[in-house]
């Protein structure tokens, strides 16, 4: 007469007053509630609100092309007058986006791949190649991939 052994976890479910604990709820639902924690704070924490977007906090800006850029950081207001002030961000650089608002130089004869937004699927491009002024390229409060070429547009990698 052949017999056989239950396996370990079928014993253990068959014991009286024993059961096994319920590990897949935690793995799901305690990251999901820290997470929750995380953004309640940082939205309800009281203090200064130096960067905009969803959550309070600071950008970055990755220059991923071969030229240095220039970044236009509006610090705040003195006086009534705009106080700015500008960093370069050397190639292959990343940099935190700390002001209201920011924004990237793109002179005449350059061309600016920017790709960004909240789930990185924002892109543009700013072509001033053949024009005889530049101007500055606005990059939202998510953050960015920055590209910028002299004579030509940057082809997307």
């Amino acid at each position: 007469m052949t017999r056989s052994i239950p396996s370990p976890t079928a014993r253990a479910d068959t014991q009286p007053g024993r059961r096994r604990p319920p590990i897949g709820v935690a793995v799901i639902v305690l990251p999901l509630l820290a997470l929750a924690g995380v953004l309640v704070f940082a939205l309800l924490a009281p203090g200064p609100r130096t960067c905009g977007g969803a959550v309070p906090g600071c950008a970055a800006l990755r220059n991923a092309g071969e030229l240095p850029v220039t970044v236009e950081t509006l610090v705040g207001e003195v006086d009534g007058v705009d106080e700015r002030q500008e960093n370069v961000v050397a190639a292959g650089a990343r940099v935190l986006l700390t002001g209201e608002s920011n924004a990237v130089r793109v002179d005449a004869g350059q061309c600016l791949r920017v790709g960004g937004g909240p789930f990185w699927t924002a892109a543009s491009v700013t072509d001033r190649v053949g024009q005889d002024a530049g101007q500055w390229q606005v990059i939202d409060d998510w953050g960015a991939r920055v590209q910028l070429e002299s004579g030509r547009c940057p082809t997307e990698d």
